[in-house]
């Protein structure tokens, strides 16, 4: 009732959302989820009913079977411990192309930057980055200081793996729109420095308690490629705007025997080398064609779909 009497479409639109929490063990799997009508649920849906992403888009399919328009957004994967974007379901079962398909009908964009770090990659993953240690945030939260696993953490692999698993299954389950925001505690719209109020109220509200260490710093907005204005539009496709860089195309342009990275390498990097070379090998080739995965493809997926997936697992203290 409160969100509809505020939302005046085209000047200033609310929206209808809550957040599913999901973090055991403090692995962060949390998605936002929006409703584009003006009813939305009779219920939500919490990490106490489950903190398996599976049952949360049951409950989105069944609210879109009651006439609901709904998505999830997931956040703030850098922080999930390589569960967020994993190659496995969160039962640890290798995932197919039902599972795949279905992800990408409950999931149509992730976030890659908020006031907890960045998820677009990491300095082990894209060593020839020289931004790629940027806004780093890297312990788990509620942990103490315990780090996470890299491999599956990351936009920019996920990406990269969602091409394999094109090639390799027939459906990408990482097929994403692109979203930022500040995750504030505080319901306030900061948009002046002089009048930032921080993220989580009296924590980090002035700047000697920020540059304390004790809060974070915010200054994300929501970004999108066109303008929401009604909540019908929010989370549908929209065309590339002209001149806009297709960054993820350009960067897997580079061919993988060619890459010789000093820093330690990942597991994932093994995932996301060879995914690259199926990509270069389907870039000439219609999308019908992709029903017959090419042996880099093949490649790709005997090393990807073979990484363990310890889905529930608790974070080891002796770091990445």
């Amino acid at each position: 009732e409160i969100t509809n009497k505020h939302n005046d479409p085209g000047k200033f639109t609310t929206l209808i959302a809550f957040e599913w929490t999901s973090i055991p063990y403090g692995q962060n799997l949390h998605r936002n989820v929006f409703f584009r009508d003006d009813e939305g649920p009779a219920v939500t849906f919490s990490a106490v009913d489950s903190d398996k992403e599976e049952d949360l888009w049951t409950y989105l399919e069944t609210e879109r079977k009651m006439g609901h328009e709904v998505f999830a957004i997931p956040h703030n994967g850098n922080v999930s411990n390589s569960l967020m974007y994993n190659p496995n379901t969160s039962n640890g079962v290798a995932i197919n192309k039902a599972w795949a398909a279905r992800r990408a009908r409950n999931e149509v964009a992730t976030e890659i930057i908020q006031t907890k770090g960045q998820s677009d990659t990491h300095p082990a993953l894209s060593p020839y980055d020289e931004f790629a240690d940027f806004e780093m945030f890297q312990h788990l939260l509620g942990t103490g200081g315990v780090r996470g696993e890299i491999d599956f953490s990351f936009v920019r692999q996920a990406l990269i793996n969602g091409v394999g698993f094109q090639e390799a299954i027939g459906a990408n389950p990482f097929k994403y729109g692109i979203v930022a925001g500040a995750d504030a505690h505080t319901g306030f719209s900061d948009n002046e420095e002089f009048n930032y109020t921080g993220v989580h109220g009296v924590n980090d509200d002035t700047a000697e308690r920020r540059l304390s260490g004790a809060g974070q710093t915010a200054g994300e907005a929501a970004i999108v490629r066109r303008p929401v204005k009604r909540r019908s539009s929010l989370g549908r496709p929209a065309q590339r705007a002209s001149g806009l860089p297709r960054t993820h195309e350009r960067r897997s342009s580079t061919p993988s025997r060619a890459r010789k990275p000093s820093a330690p390498r990942a597991h994932s990097f093994g995932c996301a080398s060879s995914a690259v070379g199926a990509t270069r090998a389907t870039s000439s080739r219609t999308t019908s064609s992709l029903r017959k995965p090419t042996p880099a493809a093949s490649r790709w997926a005997e090393t990807c779909l073979r990484s363990p997936r310890a889905p529930r697992r608790q974070p080891s203290r002796s770091g990445h």
